[in-house]
């Protein structure tokens, strides 16, 4: 979803960056799966995944969107499953064993274990990946070598900065409170890179895409309170978890309690959370 939005860097065999929250991940699984529940079928939709589709997953994280295509497309299909972080392949795995899926395969790696298979996948997906490779561009022109001649791929980034509090609030507060330096204000980098609508349409142009085109979408974090927010993010988020240990204790509970407090602003009716981010997909065609 650093934060939860992605994976790993393009250009690292193994990345365990993501282990130290991997089995949070896990435990937030329902929310989490609620709320990109809509955003899944949209990148299914638009990656034309159906029966007996080959597809493959770049930075499948825990799972999603990978059980997704797996149910869609049968047993006459096949579905690959990538990820760079050891920690993150444990919990989808464990996930899968309560899943009666053999065609789906999870494999250790990026853009190149794709590729290796050769122009066999119909279709590809990426969820929250591509802002935190190094060179997405280089990355996704790997995976379309392991596509097939008019594949369809689809790729989900966070929108900008104002489009999704779940990101900006924690990010804030650990500004305020000293914990984390301030970001550039030109989105050069971080979750946020791709918001902007051009930015997210030359992702796939730049990797020698065609029939590129950008959609926008809503994915609803729902929470019983600020507390169950706040425990959330300590558990999904590595730039939480990282500040939270910093600190010292007395800034500790001020961070803690600062975020709990400007969650407040989300308040839904039903006296729970309902934090509404955007989310935008870039799809293409291999040529």
């Amino acid at each position: 979803m650093n934060d939860p939005t992605g994976r790993s860097p393009d250009d690292e065999p193994e990345d365990d960056r993501w282990s130290p929250v991997a089995e949070g991940w896990g435990r937030w699984a329902p929310t989490l799966d609620a709320a990109t529940a809509e955003l899944d079928r949209a990148l299914l939709d638009t990656a034309c995944v159906g029966r007996g589709s080959h597809v493959a997953d770049l930075a499948c994280g825990t799972g999603e969107p990978a059980f997704g295509a797996a149910r869609r497309v049968g047993p006459g299909g096949h579905v690959l499953a990538v990820d760079s972080s050891s920690g993150m392949l444990r919990v989808a795995r464990i996930r899968a064993r309560a899943q009666d899926l053999p065609w789906l395969e999870f494999v250790a790696g990026s853009a190149d274990a794709i590729a290796e298979r050769g122009p066999t996948h119909t279709a590809a997906l990426c969820r929250f990946g591509v802002m935190h490779f190094d060179d997405p561009p280089r990355v996704l022109a790997t995976l379309r070598q392991g596509l097939t001649r008019g594949a369809r791929v689809a790729c989900a980034v966070w929108g900008t900065r104002a489009e999704v509090p779940f990101l900006r609030l924690p990010r804030e507060a650990a500004q305020r409170h000293g914990l984390l330096d301030p970001e550039p204000p030109d989105e050069a980098s971080g979750p946020f890179r791709f918001g902007d609508p051009a930015a997210a349409s030359a992702l796939l142009t730049d990797a020698g895409f065609d029939e590129v085109g950008v959609s926008t979408h809503s994915v609803p974090l729902r929470f019983h309170g600020p507390t169950e927010f706040a425990r959330f993010l300590l558990d999904v988020s590595q730039l939480v978890r990282d500040a939270a240990q910093r600190a010292a204790p007395q800034t500790r509970e001020r961070f803690l309690a600062d975020l709990a407090e400007t969650a407040l602003d989300h308040a839904s009716a039903d006296h729970g959370l309902c934090l509404s981010n955007i989310a935008r997909i870039v799809h293409g065609r291999a040529p």
